[in-house]
């Protein structure tokens, strides 16, 4: 309610009534409020001027948590009505900005050249759309599908290529539903749940639908690793062992590299044996910021 007070405060002093009452006409009676990704005009051939544009952290900067600080603590007049307003800022790098993970860097080098081709792409973890927004904008040819377990309305994106299931990837008949749908993806993205269960339960389920030569990438697994290395540290240093997990996503991707067996309690010997037998590459990167990391699967 505080939030709802304080936007409908800022457009009646910003814009006057007339603009109050036409924006809350237009909430209240149409039936979709998402950003048509169809009708923007964003010409850029670089990815990571889209993801700033858009706002996803996976750019060298975080333009996104820009938008909420510049519209929640800014006192000058730079603050915008609405998400569509900061996407179609006039010149994006006049803002101070954060970090991003600058995963543009390992992504710009696989999808340039394959970004015109018509392709199938499977975003795990879409939360509010705004890589989302990215992709569809970066693959002009491009079906893009999303999973997250947030419900469709809170997704600020909507366009013909687009599109999105309501999926909690711990929920395993849900998974298989999709799954039993045989869509075969080229690109595989997962930004989802940043635990070891789903980060493992996610590759074995949805490796297999890609199509040959497809790419898998999986995000975010070093800040988990970072804490669990501590954890095993700390016990050693006493002469004590784990008793939950005890292997990092590092490990477990470079015994696959290598294509060697390990124990692990997500990830049993015939899901490693398929592994082993499916994919022709692994990488994996740190591009520089200190929780980023992402790795590289390739299908067979």
């Amino acid at each position: 309610m505080k939030y709802i007070f304080n936007r409908t405060f800022y457009i009646i002093k910003n814009y006057g009534l007339f603009e109050f009452f036409k924006t809350l006409f237009r909430f209240l009676l149409t039936k979709n409020h998402k950003i048509n990704l169809d009708e923007l005009q964003i010409n850029s051939n670089s990815l990571d001027e889209i993801f700033l544009i858009f706002g996803t952290d996976k750019g060298k900067y975080d333009g996104k948590k820009t938008f909420y600080k510049i519209n929640k603590y800014s006192k000058s007049d730079k603050k915008f009505r609405n998400y569509k307003e900061w996407i179609l800022r006039e010149n994006i790098y006049n803002f101070d900005y954060e970090m991003g993970t600058n995963y543009v860097s390992v992504y710009e080098k696989y999808f340039q050249p394959i970004r015109d081709s018509k392709l199938n792409i499977l975003e795990i973890g879409v939360a509010g759309g705004h890589s989302h927004a990215s992709w569809y904008n970066y693959f002009k040819n491009s079906k893009i599908y999303g999973i997250d377990i947030r419900p469709e309305k809170e997704i600020l994106y909507k366009g013909s290529r687009l599109e999105y299931n309501q999926i909690d990837c711990t929920n395993q008949k849900q998974v298989d539903k999709f799954i039993n749908k045989q869509i075969k993806f080229d690109i595989i993205i997962d930004d989802s749940l940043h635990e070891y269960k789903a980060f493992i339960k996610n590759l074995i389920n949805f490796f297999p639908s890609l199509n040959s030569g497809g790419y898998y990438f999986l995000e975010d697994f070093f800040y988990k690793d970072k804490v669990l290395i501590e954890k095993r540290s700390f016990n050693k240093k006493f002469g004590k062992k784990l008793t939950e997990y005890d292997i990092t996503m590092d490990e477990i991707f470079k015994c696959l590299i290598e294509k060697k067996y390990f124990e692990n309690i997500y990830f049993d010997k015939d899901s490693q044996e398929y592994f082993h037998q499916n994919s022709s590459n692994i990488e994996l990167f740190y591009p520089g910021h200190p929780s980023a990391s992402i790795a590289l699967i390739r299908k067979k």
